[in-house]
């Protein structure tokens, strides 16, 4: 069997071109429904990745409190673009539907064109498909941020109660 690399290579550039253009379609949905919640964890990724800053439990306590109220607003907006992704697979099953129908051939033949002629509504419908996903995730990663903080919290109330206690002896 022989690998034609250039043809291979040409075929990756178009997907990854495609790619290129689909990306800055979903990115534009996920900052429109996730900005306030990027800008957030962005701030607390800026308060605790410089190892020399002590983030004051004072600011740890406002994260805790901020981060689920930010949560919250998201998924509401999450179930928001999930009816839109609902609508996109409707109407592509509707336009698939529609060419199928009225396609003259084989079965082969007809769902052939009702796939090329439904293949714009597949790209919205995946789409709103990806923009769900990469939401769903930055929720999944602000819940795993709001531990790890609670974390970092019950742990230096612990060591003040310790510290109480060893001054108290």
């Amino acid at each position: 069997m022989s690998i034609d690399v250039q043809e291979i290579t040409k075929k990756l550039s178009r997907v990854d071109k495609s790619g290129s253009e689909l990306d800055v379609i979903v990115n534009s949905i996920v900052t429109q429904y996730c900005k306030e919640l990027d800008d957030f964890i962005s701030k607390i990724y800026s308060m605790i990745s410089d190892k020399n800053i002590d983030v004051p439990d004072v600011d740890i306590e406002y994260m805790v409190l901020q981060l689920p109220c930010l949560m919250y607003f998201l998924s509401g907006k999450m179930e928001d673009l999930g009816l839109r992704e609902d609508v996109a697979k409707g109407i592509e099953k509707e336009k698939y539907n529609e060419i199928l129908f009225s396609a003259e051939g084989k079965v082969s033949e007809k769902e052939g064109a009702a796939q090329n002629g439904s293949k714009e509504e597949y790209i919205v419908s995946a789409i709103c498909s990806r923009a769900y996903r990469k939401l769903k995730a930055r929720l999944d990663y602000a819940s795993a941020t709001l531990e790890s903080l609670k974390k970092v919290l019950t742990n230096r109330i612990s060591d003040k109660e310790l510290t109480r206690k060893d001054v108290k002896v």
